[in-house]
Formats: structure tokens, C-alpha cells, sequence
């Protein structure tokens, strides 16, 4: 073999090397690419509580359920401890987003939520 069959080996082994690492480059990109996807379209549900003066010596108060997510959420389950009133209005339902959901509730205590 001549030296010019030799630099030939090289350069087919070097590019085919150089195709396998870009080739796996470009799956590794793919996969982060569809993790940051999922990660900023899923809904972010927050539950809190709002007190409204009503009267001098009366306070509504309120479970508030906003969605910041960029889709929709479904609640499937809600649970408060601390709260007598019925929170069918939240379970099984489905949350755009940005709009708040607010229901008037009686709370015992501040709440302590619980949700899946």
C-alpha cells in the first residue's frame, strides 16, 4: 500500500466517526428540545385562599384555583382540611388557563390543601 491508500483509510475512518458524533448530537438536541417543550406547555396549579371585608365585622373568604400553566389542567382530586363547605365545584374539571376559579367557602382555620 502507497501512502496516498493510507491517507484515504484515514480520512473514510475519520469521517465516518465524524458523521456517528453528529448523528448523536443531533438525537441528544431532539430529546432536550421535546423535554423544554413539555416542561413550558404544562399547566402549574396553584391553590390559595382570599379574605374579602364585606362588613366591619364580616370576612369572606374565598379558595381561589388559577392556572399558570400554558394548557389546560384537570383537577381530579381536592381536598381542605379545615373547610365544612362542599368542594365538588373543583373535582373533575378542567382548568384554562390564566383565568381564576373562586368559590366562597367556611373556613374553620387557614387551610391546608391537599390535590392530584
Amino acid at each position: 500500500m502507497q501512502t496516498s491508500d493510507w491517507i484515504n483509510v484515514a480520512l473514510c475512518i475519520l469521517s465516518f466517526v465524524l458523521s456517528i458524533v453528529s448523528v448523536g448530537t443531533a438525537i441528544a438536541t431532539l430529546l432536550q428540545n421535546r423535554q423544554m417543550i413539555e416542561n413550558a406547555t404544562r399547566p402549574y396549579v396553584a391553590i390559595s385562599y382570599e379574605t374579602v371585608c364585606v362588613a366591619p365585622n364580616k370576612n369572606n373568604r374565598y379558595i381561589v384555583v388559577k392556572n399558570y400553566g400554558q394548557t389546560a389542567a384537570e383537577i381530579k382530586e381536592i381536598d381542605c382540611l379545615g373547610v365544612q363547605d362542599d368542594l365538588s365545584a373543583f373535582k373533575s374539571c378542567w382548568r384554562q388557563p390564566r383565568p381564576a376559579a373562586k368559590t366562597y367557602v367556611q373556613l374553620a382555620r387557614t387551610p391546608c390543601f391537599r390535590w392530584r
